[in-house]
């Protein structure tokens, strides 16, 4: 059995907004998945990689949404809901990253609690999922240690509401 593991994005600069769509009311929550910086245990996923993220949640071979990434831990839940993502300029590191934007399953079992998450502003960022040690190299960065991925197959991505 592989193992799969996750990397938060500590600047997804998270927005909750709802919208009407042909006089129904839309959920999305939205904000940078992938930031080519490194993160809280040292992995970074460099810029060239950012479209092919993007790509994949397009495609939706990586779109399935979970809540803390509750699909892992729990099993064979539901998504929460479907994504959309583009390659954009992360405006305050001036770098090339993956935003996405999701729109909520309102019959998924979980949505009180997403929506009471993002009452209270608990919503912190959204995680990608990708099998366990990707290709990659090792680089000095600012004096640290830094695993940057060569390639990712992420397969799913979460809110997040702790880092």
């Amino acid at each position: 059995m592989q193992e799969f593991t996750n990397k938060i994005c500590f600047e997804s600069e998270v927005e909750y907004k709802a919208i009407e769509v042909n006089g129904k009311k839309e959920h999305h929550i939205s904000g940078f998945v992938s930031v080519p910086v490194p993160d809280n245990v040292n992995d970074l996923v460099p810029e060239t990689l950012q479209p092919k993220i993007v790509e994949r949640i397009n495609k939706g071979f990586a779109n399935r949404v979970s809540l803390n990434h509750d699909f892992l831990l729990e099993g064979n839940l539901l998504p929460i809901a479907s994504a959309k993502a583009e390659v954009k300029s992360h405006p305050k590191l001036n770098k090339t990253s993956s935003y996405v934007d999701i729109v909520l399953d309102e019959e998924s079992p979980k949505f009180s609690e997403i929506m009471n998450h993002a009452s209270k502003n608990e919503i912190k960022g959204f995680s990608i999922e990708y099998p366990k040690n990707p290709p990659h190299h090792f680089e000095n960065i600012e004096g640290k240690n830094v695993r940057v991925f060569d390639d990712t197959q992420i397969f799913g991505l979460a809110l997040v509401t702790s880092p």
